[in-house]
């Protein structure tokens, strides 16, 4: 997962799988992803942003466009915001 986190598109791969999933996730590293991806989220928004869009899950089918109405980026907005962290945290 180090390898495939040194470039941009290698991270929008990585969470993009995470989006779904599936056996490969988790070779991909999906809790360690996961966590420094919500922990960004709390740090940067705080925790009653990140409760706010995790509510929205009960309600919607739609979570990209809920993360979107939340945060005010699309995810893959997010995901290239949280490539140098997320390089940071997991090498």
């Amino acid at each position: 997962m180090t390898d495939k986190i040194q470039t941009d598109s290698g991270v929008n791969d990585v969470l993009t799988a995470l989006e779904s999933p599936t056996a490969e996730c988790l070779s991909l590293g999906a809790y360690s992803v996961g966590a420094t991806a919500t922990d960004a989220l709390i740090a940067v928004k705080g925790f009653n942003k990140y409760m706010d869009f995790v509510s929205t899950f009960r309600t919607s089918s739609d979570w990209k466009a809920d993360f979107t109405n939340t945060y005010g980026m699309s995810p893959d907005e997010f995901y290239l915001k949280l490539a140098p962290y997320l390089r940071a945290r997991l090498n």
